[in-house]
């Protein structure tokens, strides 16, 4: 019998390529890099949170610079990998994507946590929000918010949860009815949106409509909002599906162990090319997972690193209040600049927010998970996400 989604292929040497033919097996390399943005996140809010109390701090240094916002980047990437190949699973399984149990798995997987931040946030600090960042938050516009300059201030980060709820609006319905021409869709979203806000400013200012105003929420929003990366995984997805012989390349280690140690370098070296510099890293990014996903790495495949992607959302969602909390406790410490403070504050930071995320994986987030579980499709998860 056949594999699952490998009947079109019709050559038999190519069913060992077949990632449908893994479906039910996790790749614990997806978790370690979700632990790798989500801890790059973490480490680079703590700097920003630093300066935002006036507090001695190195935000503006290479990484620390652009470390949360490249983190971010690789979760768009991953996330957009993930979701398309089990879109993919689910079509070759049964012929058709289910829309509505598509979005019952997506809620029950975000909506939980996302709104305990929001509800919790404002009863521990007495946030009280305006009405449009109230609207647009609980909405799932956050990132339009941000973009106003209306985020939710004693949470700011969830901005990237609405970016990618809002790539969820259209994508399963574009898989489901444009799969015959996915591939060039998919081209579409990443080169059209990246020329967008481009396109946008230059017609603003012949329209005599450039104020300040309107192009910075131009530059914030898609500066945050990034489909063309959440398609550049699903561009890979797609490839890896339909078994592109240049994929193969991927499946000597050796050799494409510089497509995982390339990204990494120019991304902790805070390299930041002048034009699309988040498409580059996007690109890079996007050619690590052809690797990962297909090589087996020990720092990417060890049950500390696959743990910890397992409960990245909650590292993600969780960090800047531990952060915060912590940085207000020390901060007349860590006013006179003692090195050894700072090192407490990056340990305490990672430390609570693990536990707290563990907590709330354990406690609250795997109830949903289990519920999330009658809406598949008999397609074990490639990763939960």
């Amino acid at each position: 019998m056949n594999p699952a989604g490998c009947e079109q292929y019709g050559n038999r040497d190519k069913y060992r390529y077949c990632p449908l033919m893994k479906q039910k097996q996790r790749v614990y390399s997806l978790d370690s890099l979700r632990a790798v943005a989500a801890l790059t996140v973490l480490i680079g809010h703590i700097e920003l949170i630093k300066s935002s109390l006036g507090l001695p701090n190195v935000s503006s240094a290479p990484f620390f610079d652009e470390a949360g916002h490249n983190g971010v980047l690789l979760f768009f990437v991953i996330s957009g990998y993930i979701i398309t190949r089990l879109l993919l699973g689910e079509q070759a399984q049964t012929g058709s994507i289910s829309i509505r149990r598509f979005y019952m798995r997506r809620i029950l997987r975000i909506w939980p946590l996302y709104f305990f931040i929001l509800l919790s946030t404002m009863l521990v600090y007495s946030y009280n929000p305006g009405w449009t960042t109230g609207i647009l938050c609980f909405t799932i516009l956050a990132n339009v918010a941000h973009a106003l300059g209306q985020g939710w201030m004693v949470s700011p980060q969830i901005w990237s949860i609405g970016a990618e709820e809002q790539f969820y609006l259209f994508w399963p319905s574009l898989m489901k009815y444009m799969k015959s021409r996915l591939f060039t869709v998919l081209l579409i979203i990443i080169t059209g949106y990246t020329a967008l806000p481009h396109i946008l400013r230059f017609f603003i200012t012949v329209g005599g409509c450039a104020n300040p105003v309107n192009l910075k929420f131009i530059d914030v929003f898609f500066y945050g909002t990034k489909f063309n990366l959440l398609a550049m995984g699903g561009l890979l997805a797609y490839c890896q599906e339909q078994d592109y012989r240049f994929l193969r390349w991927f499946h000597n280690g050796r050799f494409s162990l510089i497509f995982v140690i390339l990204p990494f370098a120019l991304w902790f070296s805070g390299w930041h090319p002048p034009l699309f510099a988040d498409v580059a890293l996007g690109i890079l990014f996007t050619l690590m997972l052809a690797n990962v996903t297909v090589n087996s790495y020990p720092a990417f495949n060890n049950k500390l690193m696959d743990y910890l992607g397992r409960i990245s959302y909650g590292i993600y969602m969780f960090h800047w209040v531990v952060i915060t909390f912590l940085v207000t406790l020390l901060s007349a410490r860590l006013k006179a600049n003692y090195i050894p403070w700072d090192i407490a504050l990056y340990f305490s930071s990672v430390l609570f927010t693990i536990l707290v995320s563990a907590a709330s994986y354990h406690n609250m987030e795997k109830y949903f998970l289990n519920l999330k579980r009658k809406f598949g499709v008999g397609l074990g998860p490639i990763n939960k996400i």
